[in-house]
Order: structure tokens, then sequence, then C-alpha cells
């Protein structure tokens, strides 16, 4: 901990364990929660951790969730009351949906309030402690979303963009205020994410335009959504072209396909400056979310174990 004025710090964990993740002051700012492996072999155990409540005063700490699997990412409801969380039973696999659960601030009365296909995470609470908003990824497209404590899920955005530059890694951020003002990373395949509002009425507007000098007197390859069905087995595939600026769609091209690495991972339609110097050099580039790619369910996922 450090003042928030400056000054000295002061060391609040000691011993050979793990913490990470963020970090929770509870409303009255006495407790901090966080999320660590603190079992001796935690070296050992790379998908382990749990939730821990610290009292700022005494330094005690207090172990809120025990099962086997990585509990974290969590966030205090305004009245102190409840702590969201996401976790999963680990399975010993090479990835696992993340849940939305909440338990008591005690670590008492834990239960999964949503249940959907996707990994959660990002949790902000509403200002009004009504529900949480969280962000995840579906068919390779960001999206932020509310839902009540009951489970019942609105979406807010689906084109939340990347902050990745050189590939078209799905992994936008947002922000939300006591008041629900939305502020997220908004881009495409033709433009690098930019700051985004959404407005009362739902409406979005972009608020700021950071590489308009760069980009203003360039044209980049257009970048176009394809859906296939395999010859394998008649799954649905997703992936992206990007053709050439301009593209003479009476001319033939060299191809180039780009596949992501993970292999747990998901592209999606968003700027990429290594594709797009590809595409530059009068290459067709072809990017996709193959078998094992996430953003489109545990079982697609799991379909290269």
């Amino acid at each position: 901990m450090v003042p928030s004025e400056g000054g000295t710090p002061r060391q609040v964990s000691s011993g050979d364990y793990n913490h990470g993740g963020n970090i929770s002051f509870s409303p009255d700012s006495k407790t901090i929660y966080f999320s660590a492996d603190r079992e001796e072999d935690w070296a050992l155990t790379p998908g382990q951790s749990d939730i821990f409540a610290l009292d700022v005063k005494s330094g005690e700490f207090t172990q809120l969730t025990d099962r086997n699997g990585p509990d974290g990412g969590q966030a205090v409801s305004p009245d102190g009351k409840l702590i969201a969380y996401t976790g999963y039973d680990y399975r010993e696999i090479g990835t696992q949906i993340s849940r939305l659960y909440l338990m008591n601030s005690d670590g008492s009365n834990k239960r999964e309030i949503l249940n959907i296909d996707r990994s959660i995470g990002s949790l902000n609470w509403k200002g009004d402690g009504s529900g949480l908003y969280f962000q995840y990824t579906s068919e390779g497209k960001g999206n932020i979303a509310f839902t009540n404590l009951q489970g019942d899920v609105d979406n807010i955005v689906d084109n939340m963009g990347g902050m990745a530059v050189g590939r078209p890694y799905a992994a936008g951020n947002y922000n939300v205020n006591a008041s629900g003002d939305v502020v997220f990373t908004a881009g495409d395949g033709e433009n690098l994410s930019n700051v985004a509002i959404v407005n009362n009425n739902g409406s979005i507007q972009q608020l700021t335009r950071v590489n308009e000098d760069l980009f203003g007197h360039k044209e980049v390859g257009k970048v176009e959504e394809l859906w296939w069905t395999s010859s394998f087995d008649g799954r649905k595939v997703q992936g992206w072209i990007i053709k050439p600026p301009g593209f003479n769609p009476n001319k033939k091209y060299p191809m180039v396909l780009e596949i992501h690495g993970g292999p747990h991972a998901a592209y999606g339609p968003y700027f990429s400056m290594e594709l797009q110097l590809m595409a530059a050099q009068d290459y067709v580039v072809f990017y996709t979310n193959p078998r094992g790619s996430t953003s489109y369910g545990q079982e697609f996922a799991e379909l290269i174990l």
C-alpha cells in the first residue's frame, strides 16, 4: 500500500506465495480483497487461486474461496455486502469457461448467477447495486453486457475493438461510472481502436480519433467476414479475409493464411498492422478461428484435446 498523495510503500503480504489480479477495497476502505495462491506448492498449481480478504489495520488474512480452480476478478458491491467474482471448477484441460458468481463479503452463500457458454470478465457493479456490467467475447467480437442479480442479461456493446496493434486479437477494454455511463475501446478492421461512450439512449459516440492524421490519406485493406461448413464434420467455422487496397476482382492474387497461437485464443474483425502490411504487398490475407479457439463455447474449444 502507498498513500494516494505519494509516500513510502508498505508491504502487506509476506512469504513465498503468489498474488495476482485486480485488488478491490471495501467501501469503508478497511478491507482489501484480492486473488492469490497461498499454498506452499503454488508453483506446481498454475490453475489454482482463491479470493482473500485482508484487514488493513491488523494485517490478518481471511480465505473466502477454497475450491480447486482459479477464483478471481472480484468486485465488491457498493454497499460492501456482496462480492462478485469469476472462476470455474478446474478439470485439468487447456481452457475452461469463466463463470460469474456471487458470495457474501464473509465468503458465505456462494452461488452462480449467470450461466452462458462464454467466458465472463471485467466485472463492474452498477452504482445502485442492482447488477453487474461485464465483458465477454463471442464469435470473435468483444461484447459488453449487464446482468441483474437474477441473471437476466442485456447486451450493451457488440463492437468492442481490440487493443493489440500487430494482430487482430479480440481483447478490448471498458469502464463504467456510478451513473452507468459506459466508455470502451471501439474499433473495426480498418481502424485502430478509439475511445467511445454509450449514451443514455443507447447510441454510441466516438470520443477520440487519434490516428486520423496517419490514416486519413491512406487506403487500407477491407476486412470481410466468412463462415463456411467444414467438410470434416459439417461444423460451422468462422474467418476473415483482407483484400489488398485497390483490389481487382478480375485478377488472381496469392493468399497468406495467418494462424493464431494459444491455441485457445480468438481473432476478430479488428485492425492488424501485420496483416495490413501483407495485404499492401498484394496478398489476400486469410485468418480464422479454427477448432480450439475461444469465443464459440466450451465444446468448440475442447475439440483439439
